[in-house]
């Protein structure tokens, strides 16, 4: 899913590309950078906030890159993504993440420095709107579900993605957006539009819309 002509962007082959230090491949349609002079006051790179202190580790789940504050960790509750079964153990996206156990606590690890690039847009997202346009119009469409499969089929090669119906293929695309976004800032966003409850987390109850 690309053009011969006109813009360039598309999915690159390996998901860490897109991410870190380089954060300007042709998926990034735009990042912003963050640099050691450029740190918002009292406000900091998705590393800092994302990631625990290096005194976080443990031995078994070493983290000597961390250099964070640890203000989030990822919620692995019976219904948080990370626990999903349909997210496979072998999907790239896993091992890229660095779902670090600390404690009780898991941590994103998308970013390592505080200098790396942050996505605002990436061709991925955009392949997931256009499949879900897709199939809230047409229902079961033959290309959302191939716009669905490029996204899964670039870091779990061996899983093919095959809704029945056209609710199914919605889910299931609003599933992937959950996996392939993680911590990208899309999840609010995307509760508040489709008009679903914000989950429980913590002490937090769930709150309706």
């Amino acid at each position: 899913f690309s053009t011969t002509s006109g813009v360039t962007h598309a999915l690159q082959s390996n998901i860490s590309t897109v991410f870190g230090a380089g954060g300007q491949t042709p998926e990034n349609i735009l990042s912003f950078p963050f640099t050691a002079n450029d740190l918002p006051d009292t406000q900091n790179s998705l590393n800092q906030y994302y990631s625990p202190s290096a005194t976080s580790s443990t031995a078994t789940n070493p983290c000597t890159a961390c250099a964070g504050n640890g203000d989030y960790s990822l919620n692995i509750g019976a219904t948080g993504i990370v626990s999903n079964t349909g997210w496979t153990a072998n999907d790239a996206r896993r091992q890229f993440n660095q779902l670090i156990n600390s404690s009780t606590r898991t941590w994103l690890r998308k970013w390592t420095a505080n200098t790396d690039y942050v996505p605002a847009i990436r061709y991925a997202e955009v392949l997931l709107n256009y499949a879900e346009a897709l199939a809230r119009v047409n229902g079961l469409d033959p290309k959302a579900i191939s716009l669905l499969n490029a996204v899964r089929k670039r870091s779990d090669p061996a899983t093919t993605i095959t809704p029945t119906t056209s609710d199914e293929l919605i889910n299931m695309i609003l599933t992937e957006r959950r996996i392939e976004l993680l911590g990208e800032g899309f999840r609010s966003r995307d509760l508040l539009r489709l008009g679903a409850n914000i989950p429980a987390k913590g002490t937090a109850p769930s709150i309706t819309p």
